[in-house]
Order: C-alpha cells, then sequence, then structure tokens
C-alpha cells in the first residue's frame, strides 16, 4: 500500500473519531481536528514526491522490456539491418522502373533514402535502449541488495513467487509486499536521475 493511501485510511479513522468525540468529549474535538488538517498537508506533500499506481504500473512495463533490451544491445545491429542491406542489393523489385541500360536513377534514390531513413531508426532505437538499460541499472544498484534481487528475479527471470521467497529468504506474502516497497523506491530513483 502507498503512503498516501495509508494516510487517507489513517484520515478517516481521525474523522471517525472526531465524530465520536462531539458527543464524548468536546474539549478533544479541536485536538483532533488539527490532527486531521497535519494529516491532509502530510498527505499533500507525500503526493509531490510518491509515484502514483500509474506510475509503479508504466515502471513494471519498462521492467519487463528490460531484458529485450539488453538482447538487443547485446546483438547490436537488430533485424532492421537485414532489411536495409536487401534494399540496396534488390534481387527483383516489382517497383523497378528500368531505362536503357538499367534500373533507374529514380529507383535508386528510393532505395538510398529508404536504407537512410532505416539506419537513422536503428541509430535511434538503440540509443534509446542504451540510455534506458543505463537509468535502470542504475536505479537498481541503488537498491538494497535483496529488493534488487527480488526484482531482477521478478521481472528479468520470470521467477515464481515461491522461487523468489525461497532465494531472499522471506515468506510468499511477504516477497510480494517488498516488490511493492522495491518498485516504488525505483521509481523515485528512476524520477531523481531522469
Amino acid at each position: 500500500m502507498l503512503v498516501s493511501e495509508q494516510i487517507l485510511t489513517l484520515s478517516g479513522r481521525v474523522s471517525e473519531i472526531t465524530n465520536k468525540a462531539y458527543a464524548m468529549a468536546p474539549m478533544l474535538v479541536s485536538d483532533l481536528t488539527g490532527l486531521s488538517s497535519d494529516l491532509r498537508g502530510l498527505y499533500e506533500a507525500v503526493l509531490e514526491i510518491e509515484p502514483s499506481r500509474e506510475d509503479l504500473r508504466r515502471l513494471e512495463e519498462r521492467l519487463r522490456r528490460y531484458p529485450s533490451l539488453v538482447e538487443t544491445l547485446e546483438r547490436g545491429r537488430p533485424e532492421w539491418w537485414r532489411v536495409a542491406w536487401e534494399l540496396d542489393h534488390p534481387a527483383s523489385s516489382p517497383y523497378e522502373e528500368r531505362v536503357q541500360g538499367g534500373t533507374s536513377v529514380a529507383l535508386a534514390q528510393r532505395i538510398a533514402e529508404a536504407r537512410d531513413q532505416l539506419e537513422r531508426e536503428v541509430a535511434r532505437q538503440l540509443d534509446e535502449a542504451m540510455t534506458e538499460v543505463r537509468r535502470i541499472d542504475g536505479g537498481l544498484e541503488r537498491l538494497p541488495r535483496r529488493m534488487r534481487r527480488l526484482l531482477e528475479m521478478r521481472y528479468f527471470d520470470g521467477a515464481r513467487w515461491y522461487e523468489i521467497a525461497e532465494e531472499i529468504g522471506v515468506t510468499r506474502q511477504w516477497a510480494i509486499e517488498l516488490r511493492d516497497e522495491a518498485i516504488t523506491l525505483l521509481a523515485i530513483e528512476l524520477q531523481n536521475v531522469s
């Protein structure tokens, strides 16, 4: 549970107690009203620094994509390069426009432009992949070892909860709660880095 959600729950409880106190202890009402106001201020302050549930879901998606980004970087040139090579070396194209003595200049220009566009796209994708991998690696390095291992096992290795719990030495439920805390801390780390 996010800290902001816990504060809202606590604020609701204070409001209930305040309503009960009107009848039983009117002097206590002003103290409880002040406490309720302080909780509202704390809630707003926490919202400023704590990631939202949507932010956490997006981070989980980023973590799930991480292994494929690493694989792309390890492979180097992705499948795009094969397509670019084929554009440079067409066996036979239905778009060929013949002129006396061979292929037209217009076709050669289209091939060159398509190849250049593919090269730019490949370079952009590799750059984005490298940036994302560095950000996630940097954020993970700043987490406690147990949390880092939990996230790696869950999102990179696809491990099941009982395997994770056994590896890090906690119960299955505790592992799930620790994951929530780890994701929140990682989101904050990545906000600070980005």
